[in-house]
């Protein structure tokens, strides 16, 4: 194998390893998408069967509490429609999304170790 082989599989490592990178941070970005995913279900679930206790309700100071809460069946967040049904879906979605990436992830992995081996193969030739 000639030097110039031997940078192409240099630079393939280096390709994995930052497609690798990128896939990371998009999972890490999954990853926080379900988890606050996973909030909403409790608030709206919460809201939905235990609304604020009424001394909450009848304090004036904390009453704020209550409408920061939201109305049942809206996102506390944006005022928007929060069905039950549909977060569980996004949840379940999200967590189906994060395993393919996982599977990819280790995918690159060996990628990477395979190509290693190889450069290494090939350095001890010469």
């Amino acid at each position: 194998m000639n030097e110039h082989e031997i940078e192409k599989l240099k630079l393939d490592i280096s390709w994995h390893f930052r497609r690798k990178e990128s896939m990371r941070k998009v999972s890490d970005r999954l990853e926080a998408l379900l988890q606050v995913t996973k909030q909403a279900i409790d608030m709206v679930d919460e809201t939905e069967h235990h609304p604020c206790p009424r001394v909450v309700v009848d304090n004036p100071i904390l009453r704020r509490v209550d409408t920061l809460y939201g109305n049942q069946g809206e996102c506390p967040i944006c005022g928007g429609e929060a069905k039950l049904e549909t977060l569980i879906k996004r949840r379940d979605e999200l967590h189906n999304c994060l395993m393919e990436f996982a599977k990819a992830i280790r995918k690159e992995d060996e990628s990477i170790i395979n190509l290693q081996i190889e450069l290494g193969r090939q350095k001890r030739i010469e």
